[in-house]
């Protein structure tokens, strides 16, 4: 699954955050509206499919973002 967010697709190391708790499988987030959209998961864990298509379910919340640095931001590093 791809996130999209804003329109456009951003990293798999993204994380979204809905009243403070990670959301998994997150197809489409925002910040400013308030919302994700999910794909729900039955008892098994399973991808919940209707008709032809996975299933979507949309949450209502405060929504925060994390992207986690897998080097030092630039105007942190210490140059001596």
């Amino acid at each position: 699954m791809t996130l999209v967010i804003a329109g456009m697709r951003v990293p798999s190391n993204f994380h979204v955050f809905l009243n403070g708790e990670a959301v998994a499988d997150c197809v489409e987030a925002d910040d400013i509206a308030g919302y994700v959209i999910v794909t729900p998961r039955d008892e098994r864990g399973r991808l919940i499919i209707e008709g032809e298509c996975y299933a979507q379910q949309r949450k209502t919340g405060r929504v925060e973002f994390s992207v986690p640095l897998s080097t030092p931001a630039p105007h942190l590093v210490e140059h001596g």
